[in-house]
């Protein structure tokens, strides 16, 4: 005899299979917008960094620091009181703010005037962007129904992955534009450096993008019990900490594990292009650039097709899986590094590299938004942003400071680029696969809660 449904049952798979709102597409959009957007904005900082690093006197130790750590290690003071506020109160509107705020960072960015301006500037920059990382996935997560939540996922993914590559595009084409108008302008600005127009010019977006923001208007959570707006309604934290802190810490730090490697990597290979091969920032920014979309969007459509098969052979934990297996996968084009001749070895490599870790890391949103319950999904996001920025924040300066004990050997960013990225992303892929099973049972047991 067929089961019969309960009628909690069916109003459960009703739910699953509710189809998006237009307001959510339209949230979609707009974080889309503002994904390239900010991935405009950190982009710019690493192909100036060569002329910001002669005016400005810096060691790559003092460059890893501006690209990473520091950033990371400020903005967890502004993390969980955002999530906190963000669970309490309308979400698009805080994010809204924090462009506004990131924006205004930006152009701050071009007044520097030694390591320790442009280091505030930075972190302001980076505490701005920071801060809407939690809020992102948890808004996608209420606004689509979980049989349509993986497509946002890699929608919103996709859009960071393709907005890391259009923003280094678009940054290499405004280098260029600021260049050659920069003798056009009144004497007062065509003797300003052209890194310092470049941050000017960037941030002009920033309130249009705010305002796409703050359209989305109020949105609703799905699951939650809770209003978001009373003062007296935001669901504990420490019960979940308690019960399930040490899995989800792990989880966590695979992710950070994984950025850690890729930060390493991705940080320098610009530099190191024109540094060693004594390529133009501004065609650093476009091919590489558009070496990066073209190996995202080939990553994006294999992390789509894999996602079935990994669901088959890994079950709940299917994330964690590919997560492996990418990492390891990554470091192979990594490693080849070392043997690099010409320019064209590298971009091989790099839409290779590019390739495999997206088909690990594209499905990562939804591993964060299984272990998180809806009432206090925003805050555990953002422990877990700490996590894994504060990992990822490592991977720039320690690089930085190897290449600094290398600066005799013509090809020492190279090797400091390998030496820090491989091995991390193997630790990765160990942790990986050890977190499997907890992670399962971390799943099943948030679920019947």
């Amino acid at each position: 005899m067929p089961d019969i449904d309960t009628g909690a049952q069916a109003a459960s798979r009703a739910e699953a299979d509710e189809r998006p709102t237009f307001r959510a597409w339209y949230a979609l959009f707009a974080l889309t917008v503002t994904s390239i957007f900010g991935f405009l904005t950190y982009q710019i900082l690493t192909l100036l960094m060569p002329d910001i690093k002669t005016d400005l006197s810096l060691t790559d130790l003092q460059i890893g620091e501006t690209h990473g750590l520091s950033p990371a290690i400020f903005s967890l003071l502004i993390l969980y009181p955002i999530a906190w506020v963000a669970d309490r109160y309308e979400r698009s509107v805080v994010m809204g703010c924090a462009v506004l705020f990131w924006s205004l960072a930006t152009a701050v960015s071009g007044l520097a005037v030694s390591f320790i301006t442009l280091q505030a500037a930075t972190v302001a920059l980076v505490m701005g962007e920071a801060a809407i990382k939690p809020i992102v996935y948890s808004l996608v997560a209420d606004l689509f129904s979980p049989k349509y939540r993986p497509r946002a996922n890699i929608i919103v993914y996709g859009s960071a992955a393709l907005g890391g590559g259009l923003g280094m595009v678009l940054g290499g084409l405004l280098i260029g534009i600021v260049d050659d108008v920069r003798l056009l302008l009144p004497a007062s600005l065509s003797d300003v450096a052209a890194w310092r127009l470049a941050f000017f010019v960037v941030a002009l977006p920033g309130p249009l993008v705010a305002l796409s923001l703050f359209l989305i208007g109020s949105t609703r959570r799905k699951g939650a019990t809770i209003n978001v707006h009373p003062r007296n309604s935001v669901a504990p934290i420490k019960p979940y900490l308690r019960k399930y802190g040490l899995i989800a810490f792990g989880v966590f730090a695979t992710m950070g594990l994984f950025d850690f490697a890729l930060k390493a990597f991705a940080s320098w290979a610009p530099i190191m292009l024109m540094r060693i091969f004594e390529v133009p920032a501004s065609e650093v920014g476009i091919k590489f650039g558009s070496t990066f979309m073209a190996a995202s969007v080939v990553g994006l459509v294999t992390a789509s097709l894999l996602t079935p098969f990994w669901r088959k052979i890994a079950g709940t934990a299917y994330v964690l899986r590919a997560i492996s297996v990418a990492a390891a996968g990554t470091a192979v084009p990594v490693f080849l590094l070392f043997f690099v001749t010409e320019i064209l070895h590298v971009y091989i490599l790099l839409f290779c590299l590019v390739v495999i870790f997206i088909t690990g890391v594209a499905l990562m949103p939804g591993m964060m938004q299984d272990i998180a319950p809806a009432p206090v999904r925003t805050r555990i996001m953002a422990l877990g942003t700490v996590v894994y920025m504060l990992a990822g924040g490592m991977g720039s300066p320690v690089v930085g400071f190897v290449s600094d004990q290398l600066a005799a050997d013509p090809r020492g960013l190279i090797w400091a680029i390998v030496s820090v990225s491989v091995p991390a992303f193997l630790a990765c892929a160990a942790l990986a696969h050890f977190m499997e099973k907890p992670y399962r049972r971390l799943v099943a047991t948030v679920g019947a809660d």
